[in-house]
């Protein structure tokens, strides 16, 4: 067993992970060979930014990886903010007493994948990412 790394970070997600590019096409095809997948920790908000699309379906690499875990054709291992990525509500970026403080105030108001805000915010720090 040799493990593999995908560079796909906030930086570089969409060449990374667009089949049509030399990376995305390498990594598409790459994870077919893989039996575990593990997600590190960091900020959850990263990791969904990374591995989803602007509509919030995955994108074609992450498509990929998903279909063979929920096939159970391969493990996912989880640390910290990957664990907290793969559910279906998430929080990131800022510090949580934001979080908690700032999440019903006006103009802070949660902004879902589905609304076609969530993944486009920008906030950081006490007025971040609420979900």
């Amino acid at each position: 067993m040799a493990p593999k790394h995908f560079n796909v970070q906030i930086d570089n997600y969409k060449q990374a992970t667009n089949i049509f590019s030399k990376d995305g096409y390498h990594y598409y095809f790459w994870a077919e060979d893989v039996d575990i997948f593990y997600f590190n920790g960091g900020d959850q908000s990263r990791h969904i930014r990374c591995w989803l699309n602007d509509d919030g379906m995955p994108n074609t690499v992450f498509s990929q990886i998903r279909r063979k875990i929920l096939n159970n054709d391969a493990i996912v291992v989880t640390v910290s903010a990957g664990t907290a990525a793969l559910s279906r509500l998430i929080y990131g970026g800022g510090s949580s007493f934001g979080q908690m403080y700032f999440s019903q105030s006006k103009g802070l108001a949660k902004n879902t994948i589905a609304s076609g805000n969530g993944l486009n915010d920008l906030r950081n720090g006490t007025d971040c990412l609420q979900y």
